[in-house]
């Protein structure tokens, strides 16, 4: 990876892997959950086995068709959330009625962005998103179109390869989700620079690069948009997170959040993390539906069945 000497210590456990059922619960309930909220008759609802059946706060997004949907993952590594995203973007298509052969450009065209720092990481995301358009269309070759998943480094601005999506110049565009596994690293192991640029730009969430991004997602949605993300549960308890926590509050609803807890990146691993989807509007009197699994061992069987609870114990 990356040759920085703070970047090097970045949890390796998330630099690379999302298990694919936190990958699936996260992409569902923000992605499918916009379409849902748009056409509240579809029937996507059925073909979304990690979906939590609850209303969904006034204020959500709406939109009038698939192509206007837009994902960014901002440390989007080798692409495992943005085949999660793929694959509830497909299904939205299905239900809208487009041909299936010209879904994957589409797809790929429209919806799907992503970066990260590492160059490497990002080649591998791009060809697993061909991968799998060529799944879909063995004649997708044809078509011309590729990722738009791009590494993010100095030629684009001189602390870009530290920082990057948290560096606002980068990207001003505005997303309907962010869907992220965002870098795992605290403040103690930042540099001088990077501490200094954390203290400027993001001082309630200074103390670790993953509640910085929760910061930074908010500020790259549209009004009513989605953040859906997995980050280490610090953000939630520490008394050092309060006025993050805080400001949360005055301006986002939490729709889903499912607390799992370690282990959720092999049975070694020592990160606590949650998993949660936020919505971009202050929505008084909104129930979220939430999920305690920190002490689970089958954290994938047990999520699913708690989801599989909120609609009656199977699907639908």
């Amino acid at each position: 990876m990356t040759t920085a000497p703070a970047l090097q210590e970045i949890d390796a456990e998330t630099q690379i892997f999302t298990p694919p059922y936190v990958a699936k619960y996260l992409a569902q309930n923000s992605i499918g959950r916009i379409w849902l909220h748009s056409r509240p008759h579809s029937g996507l609802r059925d073909r979304l086995g990690w979906l939590v059946d609850s209303p969904s706060p006034d204020g959500l997004v709406t939109v009038d068709s698939p192509e206007e949907i837009r994902v960014l993952d901002p440390a989007c590594g080798t692409g495992n959330l943005l085949v999660a995203a793929f694959d509830v973007l497909y299904q939205i298509y299905v239900d809208a009625g487009y041909k299936p052969a010209e879904i994957p450009a589409l797809i790929l065209e429209h919806n799907i962005f992503g970066v990260d720092i590492d160059s490497a990481a990002t080649d591998a995301a791009r060809a697993i998103l061909v991968a799998k358009a060529h799944q879909k269309n063995s004649h997708f070759f044809r078509c011309g179109v590729r990722p738009n998943v791009r590494a993010v480094g100095e030629d684009d601005h001189p602390d870009g390869g530290l920082f990057g999506m948290l560096i606002r110049e980068l990207d001003q565009s505005k997303y309907h989700v962010i869907l992220a596994n965002p870098p795992y690293m605290g403040s103690k192991h930042f540099t001088p620079k990077m501490r200094e640029f954390a203290k400027t730009n993001y001082p309630d969430s200074a103390r670790d690069l993953c509640s910085m991004f929760i910061e930074r997602g908010h500020e790259m949605l549209c009004d009513g948009g989605l953040i859906a993300m997995v980050t280490m549960d610090t953000w939630m308890v520490l008394s050092s997170f309060e006025d993050m926590r805080r400001r949360l509050l005055d301006c986002a609803t939490i729709i889903t959040m499912a607390h799992l807890g370690r282990g959720v990146f092999g049975a070694g691993a020592v990160i606590s993390a949650t998993a949660f989807v936020q919505a971009a509007v202050k929505a008084d009197g909104y129930k979220g539906v939430y999920f305690r699994l920190v002490d689970s061992r089958e954290k994938e069987r047990d999520l699913h069945l708690s989801v599989l609870s909120t609609r009656g114990g199977a699907l639908k």
